[in-house]
């Protein structure tokens, strides 16, 4: 708890106080956690208009991040990748799965550096991605400069395979858009599919599936997650 309260010292330095505005060219000092309860200094950037806050919550890791993010009514959750040292929570379970199985919103899970430039790859699967999802690439994309592929993994091949209407219309609205969209059907299982690829993109975007409501992930997301790679799990 100490060094969260240092943090959170340092971070209100940063910002100036809740009053003042901080200009994008402008760097505050903040405290960046590294694990293992320890920090390292840091330079932020905050736009005039950003109201950042520290928050600190005591508590079993996963049962807080989900509390906190079903009163707090985010749009999007944000954790590092799951480690094997460093943390004694991560020993005896793997918080961003929790947290993904669970929260009331989009989480995505940072395993590696996100490079500007770097493309997506949009996993579609037996359903359609909601709305959200549509809405949280196009924002990603555009601001790392990003192309998008959209990816379809069936079992055998299809020659006469077709994108569902959804789909079809989020592609045609992105390329509009001034965005590089590139489809692509593959053969085999989505899993390895998907791994295999994974080394050439910055994010993988997949659905959190129909098991939802029973706290689950699907298959293909839950193996994903675990691949400690960058992924947006949508709602």
């Amino acid at each position: 708890m100490k060094y969260l309260h240092q943090a959170e010292d340092v971070f209100k330095q940063a910002r100036g106080g809740r009053e003042k505005k901080i200009q994008t060219e402008e760097a505050g000092t903040a405290l960046v956690h590294v694990g293992g309860g320890i920090f390292e200094e840091g330079k932020v950037y905050l736009r005039s208009d950003s109201q950042a806050h520290l928050k600190i919550r005591e508590g079993i890791p996963h049962e807080e991040i989900v509390e906190e993010a079903r009163e707090g009514r985010y749009e999007l959750l944000m954790l590092g990748a799951h480690r094997l040292v460093g943390c004694r929570w991560c020993e005896i379970e793997n918080i961003p799965l929790r947290v993904a199985q669970e929260a009331p919103c989009p989480v995505t899970v940072i395993g590696e550096d996100f490079e500007e430039g770097q493309p997506v790859l949009v996993y579609v699967g037996s359903d359609d991605p909601p709305d959200s999802t549509l809405h949280l690439c196009r924002v990603i994309t555009a601001t790392m400069k990003s192309e998008i592929e959209v990816l379809s993994v069936q079992r055998t091949a299809n020659p006469a395979f077709q994108y569902g209407e959804k789909v079809s219309s989020m592609m045609d609205e992105w390329s509009r858009s001034s965005l590089k969209v590139t489809p692509k059907v593959m053969a085999g299982d989505p899993v390895e599919v998907i791994l295999e690829m994974a080394v050439h993109y910055g994010l993988i975007v997949c659905s959190s599936g129909k098991k939802r409501r029973k706290n689950r992930l699907g298959k293909v997301t839950k193996k994903v997650l675990c691949g400690q790679l960058n992924v947006l799990i949508t709602r």
